[in-house]
């Protein structure tokens, strides 16, 4: 009887570990953070890839950040040189997750935007469409 048990116990922990495994190209393998959990927070941009020229860089939004909330706003920071003045705006607007493995962003006056998800951990978060990939680390 304590052998069943046992057994089923193993067995019951197996089934969460391997439920909870990503499909994302670039990891983590296993979490035991949804997806969703894991996007709630406050990330900042760390690398831009213009992925029509080719073209990378490291520090040209290095003061940007992106906050997903609980209820599936979003508030993006950006900073920018106005009239010889670096200024801050916040952007706000919506965000949804669909699938696991992309991501839906409607960011108010501009046109929605559908990323795929290619590695989201608690500390990084790499997203990609056909023209852009952004990387962020998690900003505390």
């Amino acid at each position: 009887m304590i052998k069943n048990n046992i057994y089923s116990a193993i067995l019951f922990l197996c089934l969460i570990i391997f439920a909870k495994c990503t499909k994302y190209d670039q990891g983590p393998e296993i979490s035991l953070l949804p997806p969703k959990v894991r996007l709630q927070r406050t990330w900042k941009y760390d690398k831009f890839t213009d992925l029509t020229n080719n073209i990378t860089c490291y520090n040209c939004y290095k003061d940007w950040e992106i906050t997903f909330e609980k209820n599936n706003t979003l508030k993006k920071k950006v900073i920018y040189l106005n009239n010889n003045i670096w200024d801050e705006k916040i952007i706000t607007g919506t965000w949804e997750l669909i699938e696991k493995d992309s991501l839906m962003l409607d960011e108010e006056g501009m046109p929605t935007e559908y990323y795929t998800i290619m590695r989201l951990t608690r500390k990084e978060l790499w997203i990609q469409n056909s023209y852009e990939r952004i990387e962020f680390k998690y900003s505390k």
